[in-house]
């Protein structure tokens, strides 16, 4: 029965129906999906005030497992980060500014430095921050997305230089010194980037929208956002498996790039993964700072399990706001679809169940030999060509 709770941040509706009532570990939370354009999020989404708490004191213990980093999960963060870099390097200038939001241990940051882009970022999580600026020398702040504060309207483009500053920070790291929270003087204006890393990122916010139009400002003209979250089209034996508090949202493939249209993002790249997991996205800025887009949307592809299928969204008939007048539907064929228990009788789900097993043997055997070469290799601080370790 759709129940009325909060305004959606995809359409603006206001009837969701729900659709899980427990999390993975089995606690009580509800998960609704919107009626109207198919968004999945929390019933109950927790106050700003809730979420700082919550990231800052318990999320790495409660969601990893460790309030401080282990030697396996830094090795696994590095290889992530050295394939992002590889990935994304061919996209960019020599020398380009990247910003990393929410980066976790640093090694995305850390890997792009090393790879002689201007690498810099922010996590709100304390112990994993201080890991990032003690251990990897990371030039991470200890702030949230939103201590970013536009302090004029971005004119772009062509011009397209909006005043932006950073929280204090009484001992930034690795001498990164971080503008006043006050009004910045004549000239003093913090560089807009040219890509924006948001990984395993947006599923956290109580707004994907606001953070997108954080982001928009922080890029020039032009520049580039680099998503990754889980996707909700891949193959669960309870549907549970899904959902986590710290998971606000859960996005489709056309839900979340419905979101970043209407945000000002133009797709530019679909990496595919190979587990099948995450929506891997490489956008551009199309909009300036402050304009709503809507329109028809053409998503490339939509995710069946096995194949990329084109697929073109249209707005409803008589609506101009881009959004699917089947996502709800879509939404609902993808949960009965993905999320059935006979998946655990599948050789795919065998395969990436084995591979993960591989994976974390691995860890366990070689990740603090790993974790050693890596902290030599980032307290050398010279920035160069990108290197492998372990």
């Amino acid at each position: 029965m759709p129940i009325g709770v909060r305004v959606c941040d995809l359409c603006g509706g206001g009837n969701y129906e729900i659709i899980c009532a427990r999390d993975r570990r089995g606690k009580p939370l509800n998960t609704a999906a919107c009626t109207q354009c198919g968004l999945v999020g929390h019933e109950t989404v927790p106050t700003e005030q809730e979420l700082a708490d919550y990231y800052a004191r318990h999320y790495r213990q409660e969601y990893h497992g460790e309030a401080t980093p282990s030697a396996r999960r830094v090795w696994r963060a590095w290889i992530k980060g050295q394939r992002v870099v590889k990935e994304l390097a061919p996209f960019l200038k020599p020398g380009a500014a990247v910003f990393e939001v929410g980066a976790g241990i640093g090694c995305n940051v850390k890997s792009f430095e090393l790879a002689g882009f201007e690498a810099s970022g922010l996590e709100p999580g304390t112990s994993f921050q201080q890991f990032s600026a003690e251990q990897l020398r990371a030039r991470i702040h200890h702030c949230s997305l939103f201590d970013f504060r536009p302090l004029t309207p971005d004119p772009s483009p062509p011009q397209g230089r909006g005043e932006t500053s950073l929280p204090p920070d009484p001992s930034p790291p690795c001498g990164f010194s971080a503008p006043s929270r006050s009004r910045l003087g004549p000239g003093e204006r913090m560089p807009h980037f040219d890509l924006v890393l948001l990984i395993h990122v947006i599923e956290h916010f109580r707004s994907p929208r606001q953070a997108l139009e954080v982001i928009l400002r922080m890029l020039r003209p032009g520049g580039k956002l680099y998503l990754e979250c889980p996707s909700l089209a891949v193959a669960h034996t309870d549907r549970a498996e899904m959902f986590h508090f710290a998971h606000i949202h859960t996005f489709t493939p056309s839900t979340l790039l419905q979101l970043l249209r209407q945000c000002g993002f133009e797709l530019e790249v679909g990496f595919s993964d190979g587990l099948g997991c995450n929506h891997k996205f490489l956008l551009r800025r199309v909009a300036p700072a402050g304009n709503n887009v809507v329109g028809t949307l053409r998503v490339p592809f939509s995710v069946d399990g096995t194949r990329s299928v084109p697929t073109t969204l249209s707005p409803a008939a008589g609506s101009d706001s881009g959004i699917d007048p089947d996502g709800y539907a879509q939404t609902l064929a993808l949960l009965r679809q993905y999320h059935v228990p006979w998946r655990r009788l599948s050789l795919d789900y065998f395969r990436r169940r084995m591979r993960r097993i591989r994976l974390y043997v691995q860890e366990f055997l070689v990740g603090k030999l790993a974790l050693a070469r890596i902290l030599r290799q980032c307290q050398e601080e010279r920035p160069g060509p990108l290197r492998q370790s372990a």
